[in-house]
Order: structure tokens, then C-alpha cells, then sequence
């Protein structure tokens, strides 16, 4: 196991030096594993389980001073809202944006106080610091309204861990479609083409709205017109919509 992990630290220190693209994730890999959490864990959620042709936009790492306020000019401008999952410490930086945001009438959520993996914490160190610290901030700066809904930093979270936020009336959200945003040989077009291949009632949608998210900026009017033109509608998250519907003949 050490082995394998320091050829993949070798691998990645490789890539970044000499500028190679990273190989891109399995999204078959990481849907099967999300599954499995589904099964473990009844506050872990990627998608909700509907008929409804409806999905939710979700921008993680945010907010900043310009990504983040160009997302909400095109957001109002298209008539959409969304999801913001925002760093407690990006919150602290930019409280005006935040502000917007909510009075916008988006959703306003945790993406825990630093972007950093929350498996290499204690359980109780996670849930002071990293969860219980940023909803406090968010609801400095939203006049007391939160939901009790958090995305770890890289999707990442022990068992443990999703017990203990389920103790405390957290739901842990995923995304059951990556647009891969964050990978530096994506284009805008890329995006949206993700979208479009695994385009599901019910999906999470998982964008990226901090400062070096310009790209993703540019790629938002494309997924918004490519689930549009799939009859699609959009969501907040929390907004559970009717479970899907049984068999015909089932209820016979």
C-alpha cells in the first residue's frame, strides 16, 4: 500500500512538473462507491430519487470578489437559482458577497472552513473547526438562516465522520455529475458536454465558483442552455421533489 501511494505521489509530482494533464476520474468508479455510501449512510446524498426532470447547480470553493459575483449576474440574467457551497474562510473575506448571494435567494451552504482533506482530521476536531465554526459564520451574514447540509473539500469524509454529522443533524452532499471545472484542460464547451452525457431527474451538478474559476464562469450559460433544452427545471437543494413514481401495475 506505501508503495503504491508514493508512485502515485510520483506520479502526480511528475505531472505537475513537466505540465502533463492528470488523468481524468471515473465517474462509473466514484458512482459506485458514492452507492455504496448511500446504502452505509441515510444523511450521505449525490442525487435525489425522482421522475422529475429536475437538477441542482452546485459551486463549490467560493465566494471571491469577481467569479462568484459574475455567477450571480448570469444566474439572475437567466432567470436560475442555485447552490453555493462557500468556505468558512473565503465567508470571512468576503461577507458582502455572501450577502448578495442570499438575498438573491440562493442557497448559502458549507464547504467547511479550509479547503483541505477532512479525513486527515479527528472526528471532533472536524466537527469544531471545520463544520460547526463555518455554519456559525454563514449565519452571521444571512440574518440566522442555514441548512443543515455540508460538502466536504474533495468529496471526502471517514464513516466516522458521516455518523457524527448525521448525530448532529447534518446531511453530507455530493454531486452525482462532475463537470470537471477544476481540471486545467477542460474547456467551457467541456463542461457543459459532461452535462449533457450524464444528465439524470434528480442530479447534482458539481461547478466551481472561487477565484480561478473563470473558466467555469464562461461554461455556465452552456449548462444552463444544455439542461434547458433537455426540458429540465432547477432546484435548491433541500427542496425534496416527489419520490419516483412506482411501476405502473405495481399499485394495481
Amino acid at each position: 500500500m506505501r508503495a503504491l501511494l508514493f508512485l502515485c505521489l510520483i506520479s502526480f509530482a511528475y505531472a505537475t512538473i513537466h505540465n502533463d494533464p492528470m488523468p481524468r476520474p471515473s465517474m462509473e468508479r466514484f458512482k459506485q462507491e458514492s452507492n455504496e455510501k448511500v446504502k452505509r449512510h441515510s444523511n450521505y446524498l449525490h442525487s435525489y430519487d425522482t421522475d422529475r426532470k429536475i437538477v441542482y447547480l452546485t459551486f463549490d470553493d467560493g465566494p471571491d470578489k469577481e467569479v462568484t459575483p459574475g455567477f450571480l449576474t448570469l444566474l439572475k440574467q437567466e432567470g436560475v437559482l442555485a447552490n453555493f457551497f462557500f468556505l468558512g474562510e473565503n465567508i470571512v473575506r468576503y461577507p458582502e458577497v455572501v450577502r448578495h448571494v442570499h438575498a438573491s435567494g440562493h442557497r448559502v451552504l458549507s464547504h467547511a472552513y479550509h479547503h483541505q482533506l477532512l479525513t486527515k482530521l479527528d472526528t471532533k476536531t472536524m466537527m469544531k473547526e471545520q463544520i460547526v465554526r463555518t455554519q456559525k459564520i454563514i449565519e452571521a451574514q444571512t440574518g440566522g438562516v442555514s441548512y443543515p447540509m455540508m460538502r466536504p473539500p474533495y468529496g471526502a469524509m471517514t464513516d466516522e465522520q458521516i455518523t457524527a454529522m448525521k448525530k448532529a443533524g447534518f446531511e453530507v452532499v455530493i454531486w452525482s455529475i462532475d463537470t470537471f471545472d477544476w481540471m486545467s484542460q477542460q474547456t467551457p464547451l467541456g463542461i457543459a458536454d459532461e452535462v449533457k452525457k450524464y444528465l439524470h431527474p434528480g442530479a447534482i451538478i458539481l461547478m466551481h465558483s472561487g477565484a480561478s474559476n473563470k473558466k467555469s464562469l464562461k461554461g455556465l450559460s452552456y449548462v444552463i442552455r444544455t439542461i434547458r433544452d433537455a426540458g429540465y427545471d432547477f432546484g435548491l437543494l433541500g427542496d425534496v421533489p416527489p419520490a419516483r413514481q412506482e411501476q405502473q401495475g405495481e399499485t394495481e
